[in-house]
Parts: C-alpha cells; sequence; structure tokens
C-alpha cells in the first residue's frame, strides 16, 4: 500500500480504538484516526504513515492487560563499593520487618549485615526486570562479592519461590524470590546455589540458604526457631541419615562423618540400605517400613 492510503476498520464493540503500527516491534508507532459510530458497532478510519506491507494492531481500551500493581520504589544505591557485609539477606519488601530479629541477633554474633528489597536489585541491576539473573552474577551478588569493601560470606534468601513464576498453572502467585531451575542428568530442578556459582564449577563460591515464607507470619515463625535455637543450650546427640549406595558409598561418608564429631555427642545413624535390608528380612508391608523410615528421619 502506498503512504498515506485511507483505511477502514469496523467491527468493534467500543468508540475507545486505537490503532498501532508494529512493523518494526522495536520501534511501535500509534496511528491517530477518526472513530465513526455504525450500525454493527464502530469503525476506525486512518492513514497508512508509510509505504508498504504494514503490520497493524486495532484494539480497544478494554482488551488492553492492567497491571497487576503499581508501586513507589525509592532511590537506591547498591552498586557502591561503600557496602560492607559479611550476611546479605535478600528479601521482598512485605517480608523485610520479619527478619529484624534475625539481623540483630546476627550483628551480636559480630557479623555486618545488609539487608536489600529484592525490588531494588531489579531496578538497579535489570532496569526494574524480576530475574534471577540480576540477583546472580555478573549483576548483584557477583557485584557484592567482587567490590564491596567487605565481600559478602553468606546469603539468605527470605521468600518462597515457583516453577511456575507467571502462575499459569494457576496455584498462587508464590514466586516472591526467585529460583533458578537448572538441568541435570534426570530431570529439570531449583537451584539456589546457581546464584553463587560464579565461576561455573558447579560448587556455591558462597553459603547460601533460603527460608521459603509466603506470608510475614511464616517468615517470622522460622526466624523465631533459628533465634531460639542459637539462644538454646547444646545438643547432645546429632542423627546422621545415609542415602542408598547408588553410585557414591553415602554409608561410609556418614561414618567418616561421625569421626570428626566431638566425643561428648551420641551419634545415631539412620540409612537407606538397612532400611533396604530389613524389608527383605521382613514379612513387613511396604507402608509400614517407609513409616518406620520417615520417623526415623
Amino acid at each position: 500500500m502506498a503512504g498515506g492510503q485511507g483505511l477502514a476498520i469496523n467491527g468493534f464493540t467500543s468508540a475507545a480504538i486505537r490503532v498501532f503500527d508494529v512493523t518494526n516491534a522495536n520501534a511501535v508507532q500509534e496511528i491517530a484516526g477518526a472513530v465513526a459510530k455504525r450500525d454493527d458497532g464502530y469503525s476506525v478510519t486512518f492513514s497508512l504513515p508509510s509505504a508498504g506491507q504494514r503490520d497493524l494492531l486495532a484494539i480497544t481500551d478494554e482488551r488492553i492487560a492492567k497491571p497487576a500493581a503499581i508501586r513507589q520504589t525509592r532511590a537506591s544505591q547498591w552498586r557502591t563499593p561503600a557496602h560492607a557485609a559479611d550476611l546479605i539477606i535478600l528479601t521482598p519488601k512485605d517480608l523485610a520487618a520479619s527478619v529484624a530479629s534475625l539481623v540483630k541477633a546476627r550483628t551480636a554474633q559480630g557479623l555486618h549485615v545488609e539487608v536489600a528489597d529484592v525490588d531494588e536489585i531489579y531496578n538497579e541491576f535489570n532496569f526494574g526486570g524480576k530475574s534471577p539473573q540480576a540477583i546472580r552474577e555478573r549483576d548483584f551478588l557477583q557485584y557484592a562479592r567482587a567490590s564491596w569493601q567487605t565481600p559478602p560470606r553468606f546469603v539468605l534468601l527470605v521468600g518462597d519461590a515457583s516453577i511456575d513464576p507467571k502462575n499459569y498453572l494457576g496455584q498462587g502467585d508464590w514466586d516472591l524470590m526467585p529460583t533458578r531451575m537448572i538441568d541435570t542428568s534426570n530431570m529439570e530442578t531449583a537451584s539456589d546455589d546457581w546464584f553463587v556459582d560464579f565461576d561455573g564449577d558447579d560448587v556455591p563460591d558462597l553459603a547460601i540458604g533460603r527460608l521459603p515464607a509466603r506470608t510475614s507470619a511464616e517468615a517470622a515463625l522460622m526466624i523465631n526457631k533459628i533465634v531460639g535455637y542459637d539462644q538454646a543450650d547444646g545438643s547432645s546427640s546429632v542423627m546422621l541419615v545415609a542415602d542408598n549406595n547408588n553410585g557414591f558409598d553415602f554409608e561410609s561418608a556418614s561414618r567418616q562423618l561421625s569421626q570428626l564429631l566431638p566425643a561428648s555427642l551420641r551419634v545415631d545413624r539412620s540409612t537407606a540400605g538397612a532400611s533396604m535390608r530389613r524389608r527383605r528380612g521382613s514379612n513387613c508391608s511396604t507402608a509400614s517400613i517407609a513409616a518406620r523410615s520417615w520417623s526415623i528421619i
């Protein structure tokens, strides 16, 4: 079609019609048009901005998706070497207040602690886009490790993650603190170690953990247990649980670990191999053996 040629599109049920030239997805242009009432609804008439084949999108306002939420963010400065932290706590803003008692406890132990709102990390390191990449390597944690006055040694993620971050399955929007899905020899699985595996050798370069809370109440419950455990008397026993020896001698590794523990501790061991041997040597049902195994663990 020639540039400036008129074109009309009808069949709309609303007068709030907008037309876009989307031929170049990186330079979308809105085209001004005249809307008219017709017997069968509404139509829009406009002129093509330029010659040649064009891809056009004509849509009414009610079909345009609305944002789930609009929140104001504050200016932050995480990309600066002025920070010093042994422990970084990454959390959504809604859960941030719940970590106060943990920050106090770790500070009392001599650690420098920084609490980062994950939305601020997205803003500074990924143009506001939610992405595990913004948290990891060439971005926030990698920068903190390489550039901060005191580089972090520990990372705590506060907030649940989901294998369905866009909630396509309709099970709930619980991807509060994203994880990374990685390929393994048998399946795809979630890995938080990926966030701190900066050299790609499949070994984390920082100690990392997660509190998979969905609400402030859940986060507070988990943190109260951690702080309470630190303040309680030391345990007099330890349990070592080893998997079945399939490709690796887990039972031997468990025995080696027990030799490194203080002699004052009572060591209890449970192994999957022993459970399987008991199963073969008895007439117990699979269900009863499984129940006993779970109760031991």
